[in-house]
This record gives structure tokens, C-alpha cells and sequence, in this order.
């Protein structure tokens, strides 16, 4: 009779832990399905920017006026003629 008992104390939860298992991997396998949200909308893609306008190009410098020429040096003195 213990046997018994004992014997039905165990079998029984087997069936049932079997069962629950089985809803637990059967849930998570429907609740994998259910979790993906749909995606949303794509995004605009983005408006390629426009060129900025072109830059003034620099002014070229002007040429230099060439000063006058300077005076022509004068002869000098002759030197005296030595004794």
C-alpha cells in the first residue's frame, strides 16, 4: 500500500509537468509569432542639398608704375698732379 502511494504521488505530477511544459514551449513559440511588430513606413530619403553658388574669383593685382630715373651723377673734380 505504501508502495502504492508512493507510487501514484509521483506518477501523477509527471503527466502534468509534461503538460505544463508543453504550454510553455507552445506559448513561447505563439508569442514569438505575435511579438514581431510590423515595421513602419520607410523614411523620405533625404534631399541631396543644393550647390552653393560659385565664389567671386580674386582680382588680380595691377602692375606697379615704374618710378622715374634717378640724375645722372656729375663728372668729378680732377685731382691735382702730383710735384
Amino acid at each position: 500500500e505504501k508502495g502504492s502511494k508512493a507510487g501514484e504521488m509521483l506518477g501523477a505530477p509527471l503527466p502534468a509537468f509534461c503538460f505544463i511544459l508543453f504550454l510553455r514551449i507552445w506559448q513561447q513559440q505563439h508569442s514569438r509569432l505575435n511579438v514581431k511588430g510590423i515595421q513602419g513606413p520607410q523614411g523620405f530619403p533625404g534631399l541631396p542639398g543644393t550647390q552653393g553658388p560659385m565664389g567671386i574669383p580674386g582680382v588680380r593685382g595691377e602692375e606697379g608704375i615704374m618710378g622715374p630715373a634717378g640724375p645722372s651723377g656729375e663728372c668729378g673734380d680732377m685731382g691735382i698732379k702730383g710735384l
